[in-house]
């Protein structure tokens, strides 16, 4: 990108950055305070209906933490670098700055919901 400056338009992107912080805190937060509380074995998969049909050890839920530490970590990369996404649309100095703008809005608004889904699973198998 020749002029960084086209992705910092005012807009939602502060409140969504700060909405996806939020749900990794939440997330982190939830596990460590209930951590002493969980049982050694969880429901780890739940069926159509949501019944547990899957028990594990209650450390599978930091596999859940680790990929949305990783979802978090990837989509920011992506909000921030654009260009490397498939767009549909052909890109011509014209139509770079906006599409560009888009294309990163799209990546912070699909980061929070990312997080928030993760943190709701860990939240779900918890109070189970």
């Amino acid at each position: 990108m020749e002029n960084k400056n086209e992705l910092q338009r005012p807009g939602p992107s502060i409140g969504l950055e700060v909405a996806a912080i939020l749900g990794l805190v939440f997330h982190v937060l939830m596990l460590l305070s209930s951590w002493r509380l969980l049982p050694e074995t969880i429901p780890v998969h739940f069926d159509f209906w949501g019944r547990a049909d899957r028990f594990g050890d209650r450390s599978e839920l930091f596999l859940l933490l680790a990929l949305n530490i990783i979802s978090f970590g990837a989509l920011t990369w992506l909000s921030r670098h654009p260009e490397k996404l498939n767009l549909a649309v052909k890109i011509d100095p014209e139509n770079r700055g906006p599409q560009f703008y888009l294309a990163s809005l799209f990546a912070r608004v699909l980061k929070v919901e990312v997080v928030w889904l993760f943190a709701l699973v860990s939240y779900q198998v918890i109070a189970t």
